[in-house]
């Protein structure tokens, strides 16, 4: 379950577009900021406490791969990544998600514990959705 050709970021030295680390083409930016949001999204919603820049890889054509969520889905409140972009077609889905879906779908690999901690995750996520967005709002 190997994919190549990537880099990590870790190999990258650091995020990149970030702190002098290159970052993609003009023609890529949109894609690539949507694809770093969505990862975020997604890591918080999952409780990764592991989001090291060793589990972030891309490709040549600037497709952001994640790899290694062995410790994920833990009964964790926190979420690891500031949001200072929200999508807004995952965003509606993982409103809409609830206790009884996610048992259907996860119930047998995870633990009341561990989806009512992706509930509250998801909650956590809309407090600093709505705290963005007054943010913005003000500008």
């Amino acid at each position: 379950m190997w994919v190549s050709p990537v880099k990590s970021f870790k190999e990258l030295g650091g995020v990149p577009g970030l702190k002098g680390v290159s970052g993609p083409p003009p023609a890529q930016i949109a894609s690539w900021t949507r694809q770093i949001t969505v990862a975020k999204m997604f890591d918080n919603l999952v409780g990764n406490i592991d989001p090291n820049l060793g589990n972030w890889l891309v490709d040549p054509n600037w497709n952001l791969i994640l790899i290694d969520h062995t410790r994920a889905f833990t009964d964790t409140k926190a979420l690891y990544h500031q949001l200072v972009r929200v999508d807004d077609d995952l965003w509606a889905k993982m409103k809409a998600l609830d206790e009884a879906s996610l048992t259907t779908a996860l119930g047998a690999w995870l633990d009341k514990g561990q989806i009512k901690a992706i509930l509250q995750r998801r909650d956590k996520m809309q407090q600093a959705i709505d705290k963005l967005a007054q943010t913005t709002a003000s500008r």
